[in-house]
């Protein structure tokens, strides 16, 4: 069963977990040293009740839980690094938002790569593909031609050679 950030932040409440407000955890007076999630979060492990796995408890997410108790914690609600830095979870750099908030906390230059990333990664045509493509319309190529040629629909042949797809 999944582990949800409102059990683990509550499980580890009960059983003596804190964190200071400069993002330091705490469980009694002995101080833990987070480890960093493969998503660049810092967390510390806890059993759940009956289960020999550990799961993780995000510091972002008991932080945010301090400050804003269980409205942290709801459905849809992100946890807002406010410098970008995912391992900065002092109770200064934390807020909480929707999804379209996190999005926008992130610079417009990462922003902007993060898209064009994601567009990059689904073409089906890479560069050298691309030059070939339109070095074969200019050639007189017909629409079915590249179309079986790249293997791909003669929509998107269409789209392509009229500017609306690969406009670089």
């Amino acid at each position: 069963m999944r582990w949800t950030k409102y059990e683990a932040v509550h499980t580890a409440i009960e059983r003596g977990y804190s964190i200071t407000d400069d993002g330091e955890v705490y469980r009694g007076d002995f101080r833990l040293n987070p480890w960093t999630t493969t998503n660049g979060y810092p967390a510390f492990s806890i059993k759940r009740t009956g289960e020999r796995k550990c799961r993780p408890v995000h510091l972002h997410h008991l932080m945010a839980f301090k400050k804003f108790g269980d409205a942290a914690l709801m459905p849809g609600i992100e946890v807002r690094h406010l410098d970008g830095n995912k391992k900065n979870c002092s109770k200064s750099n934390i807020e909480i938002g929707t999804n379209v908030d996190n999005w926008y906390d992130r610079p417009v230059a990462q922003r902007e790569a993060m898209v064009a990333a994601g567009g990059r990664a689904l073409r089906s045509l890479d560069d050298n593909q691309l030059a070939a493509f339109r070095a074969d319309r200019k050639s007189g190529a017909t629409y079915a031609e590249l179309s079986a040629k790249y293997k791909l629909s003669k929509s998107s042949v269409s789209y392509i050679v009229t500017g609306k797809l690969y406009k670089n």
